[in-house]
């Protein structure tokens, strides 16, 4: 019997960015670099492997081993937690869930009005657009877990005013349809390790008060929430089982907002909106939009869901709930990080 606990926080995350789609760029028994996940506890790891324990005819009333079955191949693995939103992790994920690289002016990470998007394994890339290894570094000889050709499924960016003092975090999941290696040596994987938090410039809701406004109307913001799907979907399979091709935007790739604010003599003119179709343009940035660091912006929202009331710090506020939409040109969100 092994002597001694180990503790969650021994296990290290980390991703880097795939040349070829598909192929783990962080090796069994390697020396590679990955960059360090903040998870914020522990994430949910699934690795997708299909049993059947079905009881088939036979004699006697029990289940044989011979009914057993279990399969690796052609299953989609998993993986989601929640993270602290940084200057550097964060925009890996957004340039690989809109599988666009940053622009300029600003340095914005944008989903055209016509966005379209699919991969296959085997793709080159340079950049985080296409798809990244994810693994987990365990204190453990041999018990590391590699999974290549993960692609970011959702990402949920969010700060409220009552929490950890409006500190940005984010949900985040990955999906991927090749066989992980789950007994991998990582006693040798390098990762990148993070500053003190004063200096990691960790965004919070206050940076965002330069620019506040829905259809020009500045409002006092108790909350904010981005929350994005690519809804991705994978297709065929090779001779390992692994897929062959990775679309994302099937049926579309959905981003809605949910914005609280103080009710007041201006914010109350949303509520009519609840009643039609009509468009509303969001913008929340720290900066003039050409210059700002830090921001998102949807010129093209409709609200989603009925809303009313609710108490925040014993004031009248509620949370507006958007879906962003796209027009026939231009851009349908736009993200500064």
């Amino acid at each position: 019997m092994a002597c001694g606990v180990y503790s969650p926080n021994e296990y290290e995350y980390g991703i880097q960015k795939e040349s070829t789609l598909g192929t783990a760029v962080i090796t069994d028994g390697g020396s590679e670099t990955m960059i360090a996940l903040d998870f914020i506890g522990i994430p949910d790891m699934t690795p997708g492997v299909y049993r059947s324990q079905n009881v088939h005819n036979s004699e006697g009333r029990t289940a044989k081993i011979g009914d057993m079955k279990t399969e690796p191949k052609l299953n989609e693995n998993s993986v989601s937690g929640t993270i602290y939103v940084d200057e550097t992790t964060i925009k890996y994920l957004v340039e690989n869930l809109f599988a666009n690289a940053v622009g300029t002016s600003p340095a914005s990470f944008d989903v055209p009005w016509n966005f379209s998007n699919g991969v296959c394994l085997g793709d080159t890339d340079t950049d985080w657009t296409g798809a990244m290894t994810f693994v987990k570094k365990s204190p453990i000889t041999s018990e590391s877990e590699i999974y290549p050709g993960m692609v970011v499924d959702t990402l949920s960016i969010y700060a409220d005013t009552e929490d950890e003092a409006g500190r940005f975090k984010a949900d985040v999941s990955w999906k991927s349809r090749i066989v992980p290696n789950l007994t991998a040596d990582g006693s040798s994987w390098t990762v990148t390790s993070y500053p003190v938090d004063e200096a990691r410039y960790i965004y919070d809701l206050g940076g965002a008060s330069a620019v506040r406004t829905i259809e020009s109307i500045d409002f006092v913001m108790s909350s904010f929430r981005c929350e994005m799907n690519s809804q991705i979907k994978f297709y065929g399979f090779d001779t390992d089982g692994d897929m062959e091709e990775i679309a994302r935007g099937i049926p579309e790739l959905m981003v809605n907002y949910d914005i609280g604010m103080k009710i007041d003599s201006d914010t109350k003119a949303f509520k009519d909106y609840i009643l039609t179709q009509d468009t509303l343009d969001l913008e929340v940035y720290n900066a003039a939009w050409a210059s700002a660091t830090f921001g998102f912006r949807s010129d093209y929202c409709t609200v989603r869901d009925n809303f009313g009331m609710e108490e925040v710090q014993d004031g009248a506020f509620f949370t507006l709930p958007l879906k962003a939409t796209a027009s026939t040109s231009g851009d349908m969100i736009q993200i500064v990080l």
